[in-house]
């Protein structure tokens, strides 16, 4: 038998293992010199699929107070004192409509619901300058790749009916960390997001550690002194390179959110199957977000919210976190927030329980829940007044 032909019926084999049905993210891209592009796209290397999030910054809007404002962005905490407040930006693709590039320092994301977001290009490599480009695939030819500086606007939508899937079955796997155990489509240093990603951690000077990709992977195992080792699903066992240092995973779990783990608090990832990914029409734009508050003196108030004097919509996330594990979480996705003296509880619609801190989303930091009541004016209750946010299902 020839044994290139024998390694490639083996990757063709493994990867057939893993598929599942996944919509990745389609669109059409407008480029400043007037060419209409549609195909599947994949968005600054990590972005493939439309439950993965675009993270930005909104454009900064100026405020009569300075308050501190703290929040989470690409793992750290930042905290913005001045009269120019800027929010953290964080949309599921599926969410979006259109991105329309406004000069060089905005974007304009419109959202299946209407709503508009001038968004900062800085400080994000999903937008802007920093962008890590945009590959185009469109039927069998070569990707067509991208720069933000050719870019004037993507409309995205369903994948037409012929279209290609140029990228087969995504990462999936059970991730075991300080904190807990999450299972999820996962991310990987934000680069690998496909079985078929090569894997770049591998100790290349050992028997075996040659490239290999993702799909060969059974699991890996983190233990004491920072060692780590890979088991493959051949059998062999090879060393984690130091050398190739590995940054975090994120995990995006059904009926949770996304999760951001720094690799320091990871015990174990075992790789799986991935289930059906989510489809364009899933996705609703955001509804308002409504719900009731009970106060610190008995008193129930329910209408509109606006969450942090901020969030308004379902599609929006609340962020926060627990022992350095990052989390954003839909405002779909939760029943209610307790406020606790330093954190909030927050309970999903699966019935889980978090514990949550960090961020203005959840802690004293916070900058008041807006609530406008039928026939009423809207009134900003301060946070110290809360002390519990019941969630409306609006579907």
């Amino acid at each position: 038998m020839n044994l290139r032909h024998a390694r490639l019926t083996i990757v063709v084999f493994m990867l057939a293992a893993w598929s599942a049905a996944a919509e990745p993210i389609y669109g059409t891209v407008t480029t400043r010199d007037g060419r209409r592009l549609s195909g599947t796209l994949r968005w600054d290397r990590n972005e493939c699929f439309w439950d993965d999030f675009l993270d930005a910054t909104s454009a900064p809007v100026v405020e009569g107070e300075g308050k501190p404002f703290r929040f989470r962005l690409f793992g750290r905490t930042l905290v913005d004192t001045s009269t120019t407040r800027r929010r953290g930006v964080r949309v599921a693709f599926g969410h979006l409509r259109s991105i329309e590039a406004i000069g060089q320092e905005t974007a304009r994301l419109v959202l299946k619901s209407g709503e508009t977001i001038e968004a900062s290009t800085s400080g994000t490599t999903d937008l802007g300058p920093d962008l890590r480009g945009v590959e185009l695939f469109a039927g069998d030819d070569p990707a067509i790749a991208l720069g933000w500086s050719e870019i004037a606007r993507v409309d995205f939508g369903p994948p037409a009916s012929a279209a290609p899937d140029p990228f087969g079955p995504r990462l999936h796997g059970t991730v075991t960390t300080m904190a807990g155990v999450f299972t999820g489509f996962l991310a990987w240093d934000k680069e690998s997001v496909l079985a078929s990603d090569p894997v770049p951690f591998l100790d290349a000077s050992k028997p075996g550690g040659e490239a290999k990709r993702f799909a060969d992977l059974r699991s890996i195992d983190q233990f004491g002194g920072g060692g780590a080792r890979a088991q493959l699903r051949n059998g062999t066992s090879l060393p984690i390179a130091a050398r190739r240092s590995i940054e975090e995973v994120e995990i995006v779990v059904p009926g949770l959110g996304r999760v951001r783990t720094p690799w320091e608090a990871v015990r174990q990832v075992v790789f799986s199957a991935p289930p059906p990914s989510p489809a364009y029409g899933a996705f609703d734009g955001g509804r308002p977000l409504t719900g009731r508050l009970t106060l610190t003196d008995g008193s129930l108030r329910s209408g509109a919210i606006v969450w942090d004097d901020d969030e308004t919509s379902t599609q929006a996330t609340l962020d926060a976190e627990i022992d350095g594990i990052e989390y954003s979480i839909a405002f779909a996705e939760l029943v209610s927030v307790l406020r606790l003296p330093e954190a909030s509880k927050v309970r999903l619609r699966d019935g889980r329980d978090l514990v949550l801190r960090g961020t203005n989303d959840v802690d004293a930091s916070n900058r008041g829940i807006g609530i406008t009541t039928a026939g009423a004016e809207r009134e900003l209750v301060p946070w110290d007044r809360v002390t519990l946010v019941e969630f409306q299902d609006s579907e």
